[in-house]
């Protein structure tokens, strides 16, 4: 799968770069010595916060900002990494999807970057990251029809896939052998996001039989 970036951020002057790993995975029920993993990372996050609101971590506060410059409230169309971490922060927990989407949630735990994730076998053509126009949707995961109007999305050649508040049913993790795309979406400072990219490639190896990975920069 190729990445492209429109002209819609540079013209806003929305500092972005995406880290783009692709790879043949299994996708399965993450195993129990994972989850403790994961767990083990949302402890020490929460502890990072001190009382802190989740818009105060860098990088959720440089989406935030993002989304305001594309015309968008993130306070109604939350980014998926402060929505986790709010939720982390409320006390309700980390809910466990698949080793897939966990490993996706333990580096956005971990970042404040929202990540997405994709099955590449239901992408049809090269994909572009632009802010969405009125009348875009698609039926975001667990949310319905999701009005996209100013939000930042991924579109192939049948419309809209992603963005980082919720992915499309379309593209969404199941279980099988698969091609996946994980997108980390960085935007503000970008010093940190080649050794989130490391981490998640290796997460990935260790816990989802990943083979066949490569890594972008866009």
């Amino acid at each position: 799968m190729k990445i492209s970036l429109s002209d819609d951020f540079a013209q806003r002057d929305i500092r972005l770069r995406l880290g783009l790993i692709q790879a043949d995975v299994f996708i399965e029920d993450s195993k129990p010595e994972f989850i403790a993993k994961l767990d083990d990372v949302v402890e020490r996050r929460i502890a990072e916060f001190n009382a802190q609101p989740a818009s105060s971590d860098p990088q959720i506060m440089a989406t935030r900002k993002a989304y305001k410059a594309l015309g968008k409230d993130p306070a109604r169309y939350r980014p998926a990494a402060e929505a986790l971490t709010r939720r982390l922060l409320s006390g309700k927990g980390i809910y466990h999807v698949n080793n897939v989407v966990d490993v996706n949630n333990l580096i956005s735990i971990k970042s404040g970057i929202s990540i997405g994730t994709y099955i590449t076998e239901k992408i049809e053509g090269d994909v572009i990251f632009r802010r969405a126009n009125a009348g875009e949707s698609y039926k975001g995961i667990g949310r319905g029809d999701l009005n996209l109007e100013g939000l930042p999305i991924f579109c192939d050649e049948l419309g809209p896939f992603g963005c980082p508040t919720s992915d499309s049913e379309r593209t969404m993790i199941t279980k099988g052998h698969h091609t996946i795309a994980m997108v980390l979406i960085n935007f503000g400072d970008d010093a940190a996001l080649e050794g989130y990219l490391e981490e998640t490639q290796a997460l990935l190896k260790d816990y989802c039989q990943a083979e066949n990975i490569t890594t972008t920069l866009v």
